[in-house]
């Protein structure tokens, strides 16, 4: 699992009155041929749902 930065983005979105959900979603990128192809099609997958989340959660 990847180090989480939202209590640090939360803090500073707390300081301009930005509301923050507490869901994260957290994909391996390449950067300089690390983590080679990256995002691949499964991760896109689970992007896709994890962005459904929010749809659903309006309706």
């Amino acid at each position: 699992m990847l180090n989480s930065t939202y209590k640090k983005i939360k803090a500073e979105a707390d300081k301009v009155g930005v509301p923050m959900d507490e869901r994260e979603f957290h994909c391996r990128g390449e950067f300089k041929g690390i983590h080679k192809g990256k995002p691949d099609a499964k991760d896109l997958e689970n992007a896709a749902a994890f962005a459904r989340q929010f749809k659903e959660s309006e309706e």
